[in-house]
């Protein structure tokens, strides 16, 4: 491809489904979420709640980011949480994922009233909402059981670097995967995927989420990134990331996980690559996949 590309649909959900919806756990607007119910009658019910994603600066809890895994989730009979929480340019990385926790605590503490299983509560986000759900996992892991997150950041200050390289090797190997769907769009910034520097940049949005430049990183994308948060307590992972993905690289999962495996001495955190498949990549949302993940969600293993 010759520009950096990602997916973009236009489905959105709407509440007909039994649920509640706009739900405050905070008081600022952003503060919101939806709780949708399965007509299954089993309960209290499994529950995923998805974050999603949308650069720190876009998107909502019922668009197209969200809308696939919700529905997977409700077919499947889980009930399903999708929030939304407060973006860029407002705030920096600390509140954001302060958001996550109080959403967290808010299906925890309303449990009862929602028919939540409090014992078998997932967290699932893409990119932007990859990147919150492991943070979710790493400073909460008392209250999830398992964690995915697709094409997350892990390591600020190592994207453009990753990038560089993958680009350079990708120059010498034969296309993996034909992977392409009329959602696919120009990732914006607009850029050639030859084009550097792409996040480290004085002003990129992931500059100003960590609330420092990412050309200069210090102390802040140091606390911004969730591979330095690894630790032995740490709920089940899964990452799942494509290798053609020219916005995030794929090894912003691949070093969580070998890290990981570091720190742990196990194996509860699983990295997945997915041949060729882009940022957003249809190759995620597959039937084949989704049995994959929900197989995985169902193993007690640690």
């Amino acid at each position: 491809m010759t520009y950096r590309m990602w997916a973009a649909g236009d489905f959105s959900l709407k509440p007909k489904q039994p649920g509640y919806f706009d739900q405050p756990y905070g008081n600022d607007p952003a503060q919101k979420l939806d709780i949708w119910l399965p007509r299954q009658a089993t309960r209290p019910y499994p529950t995923i709640l998805f974050i999603h994603g949308g650069g720190f600066i876009s998107l909502d809890k019922r668009e197209s980011e969200s809308s696939p895994v919700v529905l997977e989730a409700l077919h499947r009979g889980y009930a399903a949480v999708s929030i939304n929480y407060r973006m860029l340019p407002q705030i920096h990385f600390e509140e954001t994922i302060q958001d996550i926790q109080d959403a967290l605590r808010f299906v925890l503490d309303h449990a009862n009233n929602f028919q939540i299983d409090t014992t078998n509560l997932i967290v699932w986000g893409g990119s932007a909402g990859g990147y919150l759900a492991l943070m979710a996992g790493l400073q909460r892991p008392q209250w999830v059981k398992k964690i995915i997150a697709w094409y997350p950041i892990t390591d600020f200050t190592q994207i453009d670097t990753q990038l560089a390289s993958n680009q350079l090797i990708q120059h010498f190997l034969p296309q993996q995967t034909n992977d392409h769907d009329t959602t696919y769009v120009p990732a914006t910034p607009l850029a050639k995927n030859t084009d550097f520097p792409f996040h480290n940049t004085s002003d990129s949005l992931d500059s100003q989420f960590v609330g420092e430049p990412l050309n200069h990183p210090g102390k802040r994308s140091i606390l911004a990134s969730p591979i330095n948060y690894l630790t032995t307590t740490m709920p089940p992972m899964l990452l799942q990331h494509g290798s053609g993905d020219e916005i995030i690289p794929m090894q912003q999962s691949v070093e969580f996980a070998v890290k990981a495996h570091q720190v742990t001495q196990d194996n509860r955190v699983k990295c997945e690559i997915i041949p060729g498949a882009i940022h957003g990549s249809v190759l995620f949302m597959t039937p084949e996949n989704y049995n994959h993940i929900f197989d995985w969600l169902t193993r007690k293993e640690f």
